[in-house]
């Protein structure tokens, strides 16, 4: 029974590259070639493909300096194991002596504790980390590991479509996108000065400080929080800042009392409820969400009603919130479920496996049924 698993999950697996693909798994239903994700990455060629089974235990913390795609089970599996795939720290830098660099990897269906933007010092350059793609994760943080030197920026870094508790990110930079995430916990001291431009996008966010050289697009800001200050030569267009607490100036984006200098602001929404479907910003805790709780719903509904002031509201005439723009958040269940907000990775999924006959005479026929759903 395991060997027929392992050789259907194979069999949806998409083998467009010719770099090699790495089962790993500390499952022990499911055979790998490897149980230790740190020694599968230590053994992985650059381009390499690791598949990192669900388990019930965490495959720890991890360190790449080298251009690989992992690819987990899934944060909250819709299906009949609801086996996620979980790691401890994830270590994203430049090796020691710089000749390898994880520039241009990817990391999707995961559950992950913190996700670090390294970068080594040698002798007195920075080597930084670009071109790293992170979608379709549950993560508690994304944060740089250290102090950079001047004139130096995490490039080309794309975000979209996690649950993330917080963004903590000096020097992010150039050609950054951040794209259709739930921030829990906010985003906050993110850019810099010197760093280039980056772009904050279609998000609903828990709160935002301390941020520089962002254009700000089409994000509702919903928190608790009195103020948000802390922002530098920004740009906020078409945003929603909304708290059940507090009332915003409309003019706090440019309030020096704030450190809020150097902006441009055009058509932000102040003080007006987003009317999701179904949030409460005190009760509803979607990060907690489990294969158990809540045990039953109504569960979180980030769709806008359309009495919302953001429907239709966004610079290209979608939704503001994580519904709007070019890449929409792609739920886990279209239905109300607990796993809407937590998608699967964009391959096929293997749901069910059946085996009809499990007691049959030698040379004779197993007849099994499975089913399986494409993955956007």
């Amino acid at each position: 029974m395991k060997k027929l698993y392992f050789l259907c999950s194979l069999a949806f697996m998409n083998f467009t590259s010719k770099a090699a693909i790495i089962i790993v798994s500390n499952n022990p239903n499911i055979p790998g070639q490897y149980t230790s994700l740190q020694t599968a990455i230590d053994a992985a060629a650059p381009d390499d493909t690791l598949y990192v089974q669900g388990s019930v235990t965490s495959y720890g913390d991890v360190t790449i300096t080298k251009k690989l795609k992992i690819v987990g089970s899934g944060m909250l599996p819709d299906n009949t194991s609801h086996l996620g795939t979980t790691l401890g720290n994830i270590y994203y830098r430049v090796s020691a002596d710089g000749t390898s660099s994880p520039s241009g990897s990817s990391i999707t269906g995961c559950n992950i504790y913190v996700l670090l933007l390294g970068f080594s010092n040698i002798g007195s350059v920075s080597y930084m980390v670009s071109n790293i793609s992170i979608y379709r994760n549950r993560i508690s943080a994304i944060m740089n590991n250290g102090y950079a030197s001047a004139e130096t920026r995490y490039s080309g870094i794309h975000i979209f479509n996690n649950i993330i508790g917080t963004l903590n990110v000096d020097r992010l930079g150039g050609n950054s996108v951040v794209n259709n995430n739930i921030f829990v916990n906010g985003v906050q001291s993110t850019g810099f000065i010197d760093s280039g431009n980056w772009v904050l996008v279609n998000n609903i966010i828990g709160g935002i400080s301390g941020c520089y050289n962002a254009s700000v697009l089409n994000n509702i800001i919903y928190s608790n929080y009195s103020n948000y200050s802390g922002f530098k030569y920004c740009n906020f267009t078409k945003n929603l800042f909304y708290s059940p607490n507090y009332s915003y100036d409309s003019n706090f984006l440019a309030n020096p009392n704030l450190n809020n200098t150097f902006n441009t602001t055009f058509g932000n929404i102040f003080n007006q409820n987003p009317s999701f479907v179904k949030y409460d910003i005190i009760s509803d805790n979607i990060y907690s969400y489990s294969i158990s709780s809540p045990s039953s719903g109504p569960f979180v509904d980030f769709h806008l009603n359309n009495d919302s002031p953001g429907k239709n509201y966004g610079t290209d005439g979608t939704d503001i919130g994580i519904y709007g723009g070019t890449t929409p958040f792609v739920e886990g269940a279209t239905t109300d479920s607990r796993f809407r907000y937590f998608p699967m990775p964009a391959m096929p999924q293997m749901l069910d496996l059946t085996i009809t006959n499990p007691s049959i005479p030698a040379n004779s026929t197993l007849n099994v049924n499975f089913s399986a759903e494409k993955k956007n």
